[in-house]
């Protein structure tokens, strides 16, 4: 993410607003073009609908939402948009919740309470994969 090489696009689903605002701005910080930002599953994929025929290359996924939850967006995801690549969220712990949102379709799972550079590492390994 220099000058000679295009933005990557995020986008951003998470049901609480201060935190919304909060990623974004640290994603911003940290070079990223935020393009969407969501407030639960349903509001994730009618905005990508309306972003059609240009998606963002990531998502950044919060597992637990009302509407549609992560799981059941992450699964919308990749049927619907599976160039998209999905990094999940969230501050439970439980090792079955992970393994489950990685079997809907997530590419990795981060800690909601990780520091921006585990963020930006864990994005850029996912963009280039």
């Amino acid at each position: 993410m220099n000058e000679t090489t295009p933005p990557i696009t995020i986008a951003i689903a998470d049901d609480y607003a201060p935190l919304l605002r909060e990623l974004s701005r640290m994603l911003t910080a940290l070079g990223f073009t935020v393009t969407i930002q969501a407030i639960h599953g349903q509001d994730l994929l009618a905005q990508l609908g309306a972003a059609a025929p240009h998606p963002p290359a990531l998502c950044l996924l919060d597992i637990n939402m009302p509407v549609l939850d992560g799981y059941d967006t992450a699964r919308s995801l990749r049927e619907q948009y599976p160039q998209i690549r999905i990094l999940a969220t969230s501050f439970a712990k439980q090792p079955a919740e992970i393994a489950e949102i990685l079997k809907a379709g997530a590419h990795a799972f981060l800690f909601k309470d990780s520091p921006p550079e585990a963020y930006k590492q864990k994005l850029l390994e996912l963009r280039l994969n």
